[in-house]
């Protein structure tokens, strides 16, 4: 029965005559190793990595309902008023607030619309 070293001085034999499958069977291999690395790297900075903040575990948010209201508008939302509100309260420790919007970026090629916060 061979062995693992038998196997391998058998590869090597059969990589140094044929150069040519060598060359290709390396760089699919770099290749491979090459883009796991660079998915791992990914999914690590964006799903695997915790929040730059102390208790992540204790961010929420929070958000007003409105009886019998119909708006357009998608997705968690409260007046200024509300959030000014809420920021008096003593019961939240740190309160902020963002706002996205839509806008043309100019002066480079093109016309781009793109979306801020």
């Amino acid at each position: 029965m061979p062995t693992f070293l038998q196997d391998a001085r058998h590869g090597l034999r059969h990589l140094t005559r044929d150069r040519g499958f060598a060359a290709a069977a390396l760089l699919t291999i770099g290749l491979g190793v090459g883009g796991t690395a660079t998915v791992f790297s990914v999914v690590h900075s964006v799903l695997l990595r915790p929040l730059p903040y102390p208790d992540p575990d204790r961010i929420v948010t929070i958000g007003e309902a409105h009886q019998g209201a119909t708006t357009p508008f998608t997705g968690v939302l409260f007046t200024n008023h509300t959030y000014y509100a809420w920021e008096r309260k003593q019961t939240i420790e740190e309160l902020g607030a963002y706002s996205s919007m839509d806008a043309t970026l100019t002066g480079v090629d093109q016309p781009q619309r793109v979306r801020g916060t």
